[in-house]
C-alpha cells in the first residue's frame, strides 16, 4: 500500500504541472459551453462514461513517428482499433509496402516483420508491444489511448478543479498503480490529456478532434513515457465502422519463418 505522504505527493505533482505558465497576455474567456460552469465531479464522470459507451471502434490510414534511445522515425500505415483490446497496424516501408504488421485480439499476439520474413506470436503483453513501440503498456489501455477516452483508476475521483491554463476540467484518481489525472475541455467535455504516475508513468494527449461522428475522436495521439514517445495521427478516421470479424484474428503469412514470443 502507498505511503499516504506519497500518495499527496503524487496528487500534488499531478495537480501544478502547469501552474507556471506565460503570463501578461490576454486570452479569450474561458468558456464552460451551454452548461455552465460544472462543479459535480459526477456530471463529468457521466459524460465521460456515455462517450466511452459510444466509442466501439476506428479505422484510419494514419501517420506513425516514434523516438526513443534505440533511435527514431516516421511511416505511414493504416490502423483499426476495437473495444476492449483489439488492435490491428500495417506500418509501411518507403515505398508504400507493408513493412511490419501488429495484429491482436487481445487474447493472441502476432507480428510479421517483411523485411526478415519473420512472424512472431504470443501473448499481447506490454513487453511484447515495445518489440514494436517504444511504449510499454497494456494493450486495452492502448487501444483506450488511441480513442481518446482514457479509464479513470477509480470510479471516485479524489480531487477535481479547474484548470483555467489547461482551459480543462482537470480529475484526479488514485489507484494501485499510481495516481492518475485526466484533462477535460471545458467546453466540450472531451479528454483532451491524461497523466499517470507511479510505476508504470506516461503522459498521452489528444488533439484536433473530429466533428462528424458527434464523438470528437482526436485525429492526433502524442504518448510520452520514460522510454519513448509514440505520435499517431488519423487521416480521414471512420468512427463506428463495420469490420471483418476475422481483422483481428493473427494469421502468418504464407511462408513466413515462425518464432514464438514469450510471456514478458
Amino acid at each position: 500500500m502507498r505511503a499516504p505522504l506519497a500518495r499527496l505527493a503524487l496528487a500534488v505533482s499531478l495537480g501544478i504541472g502547469l501552474a507556471f505558465g506565460l503570463g501578461g497576455c490576454p486570452r479569450r474567456p474561458l468558456s464552460f459551453g451551454p452548461r455552465g460552469e460544472i462543479t459535480d465531479p459526477e456530471e463529468l464522470l457521466a459524460a465521460l462514461r456515455a462517450r466511452s459507451t459510444n466509442l466501439l471502434r476506428l479505422q484510419a490510414e494514419a501517420s506513425f513517428s516514434g523516438k526513443s534511445d534505440r533511435g527514431s522515425g516516421s511511416t505511414r500505415g493504416l490502423i483499426a482499433a476495437a473495444r476492449p483490446a483489439s488492435l490491428k497496424l500495417e506500418l509501411d516501408d518507403f515505398f508504400g509496402n507493408p513493412a511490419a504488421i501488429l495484429t491482436t485480439n487481445g487474447t493472441l499476439l502476432g507480428i510479421y516483420t517483411a523485411q526478415n520474413g519473420i512472424y512472431a506470436e504470443g501473448p499481447p503483453s506490454p513487453e511484447n508491444l515495445a518489440r514494436l513501440f517504444p511504449i510499454a503498456l497494456p494493450f486495452s489501455e492502448v487501444v483506450d489511448l488511441l480513442f481518446g477516452d482514457p479509464r479513470p483508476l477509480s470510479s471516485v475521483p479524489a480531487r477535481f478543479f479547474v484548470d483555467r491554463e489547461l482551459r480543462s476540467y482537470a480529475l484526479l484518481f488514485e489507484g494501485a498503480g499510481g495516481a492518475q489525472r485526466i484533462d477535460l475541455d471545458t467546453e466540450t467535455l472531451a479528454p483532451v490529456r491524461v497523466r499517470v504516475e507511479g510505476s508504470d508513468p506516461y503522459e498521452a494527449r489528444f488533439r484536433d478532434p473530429e466533428s462528424g461522428s458527434g464523438l470528437r475522436l482526436p485525429t492526433r495521439v502524442d504518448i510520452e513515457a520514460p522510454t519513448g514517445r509514440v505520435s499517431v495521427t488519423y487521416l480521414s478516421p471512420e468512427v463506428n465502422p463495420a469490420l471483418p470479424p476475422d481483422l483481428f484474428v493473427p494469421v502468418a503469412p504464407l511462408g513466413a519463418k515462425r518464432l514464438e514470443l514469450s510471456g514478458k
